[in-house]
């Protein structure tokens, strides 16, 4: 049995996706559908990643020149470590921006307002056209959850934005 840093890592998902298929599970039926099947479906395969990292022998190294960029080796010499530990932090700074953002005024509020701003500020397109996807995104948020499959919307610590929105489009 190997036990590696990567090991660590797939042991803190898989104690996260037990945790929130826990608190999922107490959820009314049609709020917990999707949260269940996507955190069991990630349970089992985070499962049988774990049982790799623990069971299969360690590979040997290449014979061509192989340096490390974050876990991952790379052969690729044209991105410095430092610039690619720097975009993994950037996207990471991103998804931990997102989940505060669903935390603090709502999934509703959240996607669309997410969208527009990396779409501004990492992606560099012009308001107008980031104002598009967002609005698109919204649409079909809305569209498919809210209307079609009447998901109910759990409300962020600052509640009044999303049930703005809620009443604005007539709940």
């Amino acid at each position: 049995m190997i036990f590696k840093a990567e090991t660590a890592f797939t042991l803190v998902i898989l104690l996260i996706l037990v945790w929130a298929s826990v608190t999922a599970w107490d959820w009314p039926f049609q709020a917990r559908l999707f949260p269940l099947a996507i955190s069991i479906s990630s349970l089992a395969l985070g499962l049988l990643g774990l049982g790799l990292d623990l069971f299969m022998a360690p590979k040997q190294p290449a014979a061509k020149e192989e340096r490390q960029i974050i876990d991952m080796p790379s052969w690729e010499q044209s991105v410095p470590p430092h610039l690619a530990r720097r975009r993994v932090g950037n996207i990471f700074g991103w998804m931990l921006g997102f989940y505060f953002s669903i935390w603090f005024v709502g999934f509703i509020i959240s996607v669309p307002l997410f969208i527009w701003l990396y779409l501004i500020v990492q992606g560099r397109e012009r308001w107008w056209t980031s104002l598009i996807y967002a609005a698109l995104a919204q649409t079909f948020l809305l569209g498919l959850f809210h209307y079609i499959l009447h998901i109910p919307w759990s409300d962020g610590f600052i509640a009044w934005p999303q049930e703005a929105m809620l009443e604005l489009i007539g709940r």
